[in-house]
């Protein structure tokens, strides 16, 4: 009897039946949609995370932070002022062109990094199987554009430069005492 009733009501307004089925399409084509979009951009964002900062669990940002404000607060953290922390590192990190192409340049303390870059990032990082210390790990295209040894690939195509971070500064004109931040691990 449910199905006849229903049957009666399709054939008597067939218009309302064909918009509600197309609002149904709609609604479930754009909840797809949206889900689709932001796993794509979560998945870009995974993407620019620099190895080795992802081991960090804070950034310390400051206006005018030089290289003698980070070795002060490392002074203060190794006589026990600081007992929550754990690790901390200086780190140089700002946009630059390079012929035409934005990239994102990263200078890092690779002797605190032990020279493992790979460590805590999202972003895979490989070995040339050489070294230098004015090297840089970059992606293939940013690479091809400087004019410094390559000791490595970085599997990313956002236009990433990862250095030593005189190196870093040198790229990027600035002295040896700005640096971007200082990343600090806390408990």
């Amino acid at each position: 009897m449910l199905a006849v009733s229903l049957w009666r009501f399709l054939r008597r307004s067939p218009w309302s039946t064909l918009m509600a089925a197309a609002g149904i399409c709609l609604g479930v084509t754009s909840v797809v949609s949206v889900h689709l979009i932001s796993t794509r951009v979560a998945e870009q964002l995974e993407g620019l995370e620099p190895p080795l900062l992802g081991q960090y669990s804070h950034f310390l940002h400051r206006p005018a932070l030089t290289a003698d404000t980070y070795f002060q607060l490392r002074r203060d953290w190794r006589h026990g002022r600081y007992p929550r922390l754990t690790g901390m590192a200086p780190v140089v990190d700002e946009n630059l062109e390079i012929n035409g192409r934005l990239a994102r340049v990263i200078g890092v303390d690779l002797i605190a990094a032990g020279g493992d870059l790979q460590r805590g990032g999202s972003a895979r990082v490989t070995g040339s199987g050489t070294f230098a210390w004015d090297g840089v790990w970059a992606d293939p295209l940013t690479a091809a554009r400087l004019p410094l040894p390559l000791n490595g690939e970085v599997d990313s195509n956002s236009g990433v430069v990862i250095a030593d971070i005189p190196v870093a500064q040198q790229l990027l004109g600035w002295s040896d005492q700005q640096i971007s931040y200082v990343a600090i691990q806390a408990r």
